[in-house]
């Protein structure tokens, strides 16, 4: 299987080296398993959800870009809709259902 970093454009390249060596103090340059400590729920404007669990996202204001990390499933470049809801929830802080938040 091809690493996912390999599969990122240059510029998110350049994002996950910096956040990684800033995390470590410089040792390390790619992503570890406790990057992904989270799940990122993101609901498109015409009602479609997506779940990613053992993930985190970031964002290029710049390209407007939601980037999403996971740990097993790749990574994945989003456009920035200005009606893209996105939200990023930690196991430890917020245990139970990702969907709890849903209107029924």
């Amino acid at each position: 299987m091809q690493n996912p970093f390999d599969r990122l454009p240059s510029h998110w390249q350049q994002w996950v080296e910096n956040y990684s060596k800033e995390k470590s103090d410089g040792k390390w340059n790619r992503l570890g398993a406790n990057d992904f400590n989270g799940f990122v729920k993101i609901k498109f404007p015409d009602g479609s959800i997506v779940l990613f669990e053992y993930a985190f996202y970031a964002i290029d204001e710049e390209k407007r870009e939601l980037a999403v990390f996971t740990e097993h499933c790749g990574y994945h470049i989003f456009p920035l809709f200005e009606d893209l809801d996105y939200s990023y929830n930690v196991w430890a802080q917020s245990p139970g259902d990702p969907y709890e938040d849903e209107e029924e």
